[in-house]
């Protein structure tokens, strides 16, 4: 796990020793334990850390920050050269099945000098090309050179677990693994990027596209790569090289029973996968079933005499509260739990600093939770972290996966069914009401022109108040829902990969990564195996989402015996979130400091006086609307540290 940045000049041109230091500094906690950088003017290439920097005029710059996890030695130092001195490479992230595909090189031939997985991925790209990339299991970020071909070759991996920002100028081309970093080298001065905010303010959308809340900064989507002459420095177009499918398997081809057999053996590997290091790890432990299972697969893999330590938030807050879940979990596996409490307090007294940290607008305050978590597993000296990030997304967790199946059931023409679903699904799913479930279906059922009439007339009835809709309107943008996220999918399978791809999973993980890097701590998502989704998507919808309404069906198979059945049998969910709306009123005094700035003046889509109106309103008792206020309130806070009106 590390940093990574760089640009490819049209001009050759010096690094000046303060945007050296500029670069090193940003990227110090991505990256403490060391650093290296590569220049190159076109016809020579030098890498070390400051001596290279004496070197005359350069095309290309490859800087990296060593957050040292697989092999701690100085063999693992970047940026990482071929024999030959051909090759060259920067790769922020983990391949966990490095040592198998270190074996597949060896029958190749192939000799190796170091035990680091940097060093399969090199030695891998040069014999296979960009055919290797499907063989990885792992996340990763990296940008590598062919000195004699003069191109260079930028990929992120399958689910976006790793960022990879760049921006095109007159320059040339900057990336690296932050938004700040990009900015400094390409001394950009940023614009506000208005499609990403109004899909913000208005839908709470974040990492969507390639798209970021800085108009000359884009970021490289998941499973995309794009590649660059060195002699020929013009912006491209980044192709995809993965896409998660559904190959269906029929119920004649595989059993319920069988289907969770060959779930447990995929998932327990991929854990053990992901315990891979060199350093200390632990686990965070929510109290739902994906980060229990995950604890659980832990200490079943080491064995009892294991140590397995956890770390968890306990919210004050009895309607948000999972402790009861956490202790049963690590009670009946054995392993350490360490709890973190934060108060309001501590989010007022750490917010600018979370802002800054996320670089853009973030969705609730939840994302200050997680990071209290992390603060806490770095505190006991935990470098690497496995999380249960992307659970929901493959095993339909969330509540609106039950409307796409019951609208699945009704277009199949099986009432009987829907109708059972609807008794079961009402008993097993305590927080959804008839009326939400058979409201919420219909939106699915709806024929395809009628659909368009009525989404137009529920846009309108839930404007925003304070949102100038129509300036955006006079500005050429549409209010109206990306395309990408604004679709009706026939299956609980299609509605997975959407969310997957662009509607929930690549915010998360954005989260994730800001989080864990503050800490210098490396997050793993055992969840997110390509080989792991793709069993997942190919199996019968009622596998997946059962026919009585239960969630992770075929999971909660699978980890019997592992997992307690109390927490394998739990019938709510309480999601990571914090006590939001009871925080919002303690903190009064800063947001009433907030809208009262007069920055929000100087912000033309949103109306101070209807605003203010909507926060009384929230004060008065009207708690629905504390998510549009949050953004809005966070939007501005965001909006003034880039001084983007000046």
């Amino acid at each position: 796990m590390c940093g990574i940045a760089g640009y490819i000049l049209k001009s050759a041109s010096n690094i000046h020793r303060t945007k050296n230091q500029i670069v090193l500094d940003l990227l110090e906690k991505r990256g403490p334990d060391d650093y290296g950088l590569l220049l190159s003017d076109g016809e020579s290439v030098s890498t070390g850390r400051n001596e290279i920097l004496e070197s005359g005029g350069q095309k290309l710059a490859l800087w990296h920050r060593r957050l040292s996890i697989i092999d701690l030695t100085e063999h693992g130092w970047q940026p990482m050269s071929s024999s030959d001195g051909r090759y060259h490479i920067v790769f922020n992230g983990e391949l966990y099945n490095y040592k198998e595909i270190r074996n597949e090189l060896r029958t190749e031939g192939i000799s190796f000098k170091t035990e680091s997985d940097t060093e399969v991925l090199l030695q891998a790209f040069i014999k296979w090309g960009k055919s290797c990339l499907k063989k990885f299991i792992g996340m990763f970020a990296f940008a590598f050179y062919d000195h004699q071909q003069k191109t260079i070759f930028f990929c992120r991996d399958f689910f976006g677990i790793k960022p990879l920002y760049y921006a095109f100028t007159e320059k040339g081309f900057f990336f690296g693994s932050q938004i700040n970093v990009v900015l400094a080298l390409g001394d950009i001065k940023p614009n506000v990027n208005l499609d990403s905010s109004l899909n913000y303010l208005n839908y709470a959308l974040t990492d969507y596209s390639e798209n970021t809340f800085f108009n000359e900064v884009k970021q490289l989507e998941p499973a995309h790569y794009l590649e660059i002459n060195l002699n020929n420095v013009t912006a491209v177009q980044p192709v995809r090289y993965w896409e998660a499918k559904a190959d269906k398997i029929s119920k004649k081809d595989i059993s319920f029973d069988e289907a969770a057999s060959t779930f447990r053996d995929m998932f327990l590997k991929s854990v053990e996968l992901h315990m891979r290091s060199d350093v200390k790890i632990g686990a965070a432990l929510s109290g739902g079933l994906d980060s229990s299972a995950i604890v659980a697969a832990m200490k079943y893999l080491s064995g009892n005499a294991a140590r397995v330590e956890t770390f968890s938030f306990i919210a004050d807050d009895p309607a948000y509260s999972e402790e009861a879940w956490v202790d049963i979990l690590t009670s009946a596996a054995r392993v350490d739990s360490f709890k973190t409490s934060p108060s309001s307090s501590d989010f007022f007294n750490d917010i600018q600093n979370i802002i800054k940290l996320h670089e853009e607008p973030f969705g609730s305050i939840s994302i200050f939770i997680q990071n209290r978590v992390f603060r806490l597993a770095a505190e006991n000296n935990i470098k690497v972290m496995l999380d249960g990030q992307g659970g929901d997304e493959i095993l339909a967790g969330y509540t609106h996966y039950l409307f796409i199946r019951l609208a699945s059931l009704l277009k199949s023409g099986n009432i009987a069914g829907a109708i059972n679903y609807v008794n079961k699904c009402l008993e097993n799913n305590p927080e959804v009401s008839f009326k939400l479930l058979s409201s919420s279906s219909f939106r699915y059922l709806l024929p395809s022109s009628f659909y368009e009439k009525v989404k137009n007339k529920v846009v309108k009835a839930n404007e925003v108040s304070w949102l100038d809709q129509g300036w955006f309107l006079q500005n050429g943008k549409s209010i109206l829902p990306p395309s990408s996220i604004d679709t009706r999918p026939s299956s609980v399978v299609e509605k997975l990969i959407e969310d997957l791809k662009y509607q929930i999973l690549p915010r998360l993980l954005h989260y994730e990564d800001r989080n864990s890097m503050n800490y210098s701590i490396e997050s793993r998502v055992p969840f997110l195996n390509p080989e792991l989704s793709a069993f997942m998507y190919s199996l019968p919808e009622e596998y997946i989402l059962s026919n009585s309404g239960k969630t992770k069906a075929v999971f909660r198979k699978a980890m019997q015996g592992i997992v307690p059945d109390a927490i394998l049998n739990r019938k709510d969910k309480k999601g990571f979130a914090a006590p939001q709306r009871k925080w919002m009123t303690d903190l009064k005094p800063w947001i009433d400091e907030v809208m009262n700035d007069k920055i929000v003046d100087e912000i033309p889509f949103i109306k101070r006086k209807e605003l203010q109106v909507s926060w009384n309103s929230f004060l008065n008792g009207d708690h629905n609307n504390d998510k549009l206020i949050w953004r809005c309130i966070n939007y501005i806070e965001w909006y003034k540290l880039y001084n983007f009106s000046s």
